[in-house]
């Protein structure tokens, strides 16, 4: 993702949940609207968002009862949120509504499986590592990223299961920087 208007498209959570959806496969706004619980008018708009910041893309119409029907998908399978945008406010917005997706996908999830999904590992760590380590954790995370690229094959595997992926890795302040932010303020 490499565009504000991308971000900003992503800063609503109606929008992240319909786009999880386009990803395994095409949707009219009306079976969206079905498979999201919401009116199709409310869909429609968010649609309409997703497409400007090309997010999304009409993958197929067919004429049906006079009315032009139009599917949707996805244009990609994952997101990743280049670095370079340099609006703070926008990426702010947008990590708290992937942070609070991720979190109403696992409730939906439990209150599925009546317990913790199966296979569940949540995972958060503060560490102090060499610059070394950090890249080759980097590098791992990107591996795992392009074998989930990779596994558009797998989704009509009869053994197929769903997942969701969420992870975060950024650095901290050192305590130098902290007391030196300290001391400027």
């Amino acid at each position: 993702m490499n565009s504000v208007e991308q971000m900003r498209a992503l800063g609503h959570p109606l929008r992240n949940r319909a786009l999880y959806l386009l990803v395994e496969e095409q949707y009219t706004n009306k079976q969206l609207a079905s498979a999201l619980g919401e009116p199709p008018s409310r869909v429609h708009f968010h649609i309409r968002e997703l497409l400007k910041a090309g997010l999304i893309e009409i993958v197929d119409q067919r004429l049906k009862g006079g009315i032009m029907e139009k599917y949707y998908r996805a244009v990609s399978r994952s997101l990743r949120l280049g670095t370079d945008l340099g609006v703070l406010s926008k990426f702010d917005e947008l990590a708290d509504t992937i942070l609070l997706t991720a979190r109403d996908e696992f409730e939906s999830s439990t209150n599925f499986f009546k317990k913790y999904p199966p296979e569940t590992q949540i995972v958060q760590e503060k560490k102090k590592l060499s610059p070394e380590r950090f890249s080759r954790i980097k590098e791992h995370l990107k591996s795992i990223s392009e074998e989930l690229e990779k596994s558009q094959t797998d989704a009509n595997a009869e053994d197929a299961i769903n997942i969701m992926l969420t992870y975060m890795i950024h650095r901290l302040p050192d305590d130098t920087e902290v007391e030196a932010n300290e001391t400027e303020e």
